[in-house]
């Protein structure tokens, strides 16, 4: 995981992670990806974030996305091609950095094509239309 740690929340509304104005948008806990408010991530490569629980952490680069559940322990990987890898148990997951940003419900991040979304119900990552969602219940296709 990256060991950058630049607060998601203390970034301003007028930029997005491609530059573009963000788009503006209430919190809603049931955001779709694209919908709400888009943050940037911490460098124009990429970076990483955790839910507002905790349990789910995500590393996002211009070439993947890897994002994991503490409790159960698994993982999800997904490169551009939008297809995605499930890995279950302790051997699947790393760590957080700390100071690690949090991504909240209702908020979108992302770099390069990848975007991920937070809600109270899981985050979901995705890549030109397919990608993947993952919670303490499991991990689906998005």
């Amino acid at each position: 995981m990256l060991a950058i740690a630049l607060p998601l929340t203390a970034c301003g509304p007028s930029s997005s992670a491609s530059g573009a104005p963000a788009q503006g948008g209430s919190a809603s806990a049931a955001a779709q990806p694209g919908s709400g408010r888009r943050v940037p991530m911490q460098t124009g490569s990429g970076g990483e974030f955790v839910s507002p629980s905790g349990n789910i952490s995500c590393e996002v680069s211009t070439t993947s996305v890897m994002c994991e559940t503490n409790s159960p322990a698994r993982s999800a990987t997904m490169g551009s091609s939008g297809s995605y890898k499930v890995c279950d148990g302790d051997s699947c997951l790393g760590n957080a950095g700390d100071g690690t940003p949090t991504l909240r419900y209702g908020q979108s991040t992302g770099v390069g094509p990848f975007t991920c979304s937070s809600a109270s119900s899981g985050v979901t990552c995705e890549v030109n239309g397919k990608g993947f969602v993952i919670s303490a219940s499991g991990i689906s296709a998005a």
